[in-house]
């Protein structure tokens, strides 16, 4: 029986719908990635009878709330559209994308709860390690509370990550605004807009392309 080959992501959301539809889209597009790069590496030639099912599951943090605390499943299923007969199963169902959506709100579901402990909730390593041990049992090494600790940091990297780049589409926004409104009430190009502004060189092209 072929082994399978899988991958976690760890991300922050926004709370922008389109997004959260995009980050699938990056879940299969990896999912798919990773079934080609099995060529000449896991076989060879047109031996595609050697591809390795492939899993991604993305851990999303801070989800919108409309969709947080949810797991969410992506894979190829069969549809039979005319006729009888079908294709064994083993042939299509080489892929799934995993989404695991957190919240901040509270949950009842363990695997969820359990992520939440480790990724977000905001307590020293030694007390997540003591909950994960009365309420789950789970009895963690010196080298797995480690990982924990630094699990805990990335976990704070990445909230503060995406709290910078929305202060930064925030402004970009606001930047965008006015030169529109320069440009309407002053008559100015948007190259004028945008001296007045005192908007750097080497932004204009990108402020210039989003007008």
């Amino acid at each position: 029986m072929k082994k399978a080959v899988a991958s976690l992501k760890i991300e922050a959301e926004g709370e922008c719908t389109d997004a959260c539809r995009s980050l699938v889209r990056r879940g299969i597009y990896y999912a798919c990635r990773m079934i080609s790069s099995q060529k000449e590496v896991e076989f060879t030639g047109e031996d595609f009878d050697s591809i390795k099912k492939v899993y991604t599951i993305w851990l999303v943090m801070d989800a919108p709330r409309g969709g947080s605390n949810s797991i969410r499943r992506y894979e190829i299923k069969e549809k039979i559209l005319h006729g009888h007969g079908h294709e064994d199963v083993k042939n299509y169902d080489l892929m799934v994308a995993i989404m695991v959506y957190l919240g901040k709100q509270k949950t009842r579901h363990r695997l969820l709860r359990l992520l939440h402990l480790i990724f977000l909730d905001k307590m020293k390593a030694a007390e997540k390690t003591k909950k994960l041990k009365d309420e789950y049992g789970l009895v963690l090494t010196p080298d797995m509370e480690k990982e924990l600790t630094e699990m805990g940091s990335l976990a704070e990297g990445i909230a503060e990550r995406a709290r910078m780049d929305g202060e930064i589409k925030g402004k970009e926004s606001e930047r965008i605004s006015s030169i529109r409104n320069l440009m309407k009430n002053m008559k100015l190009s948007a190259q004028q807009a945008m001296d007045v502004l005192e908007i750097p060189v080497a932004d204009r092209g990108r402020y210039a392309a989003l007008i």
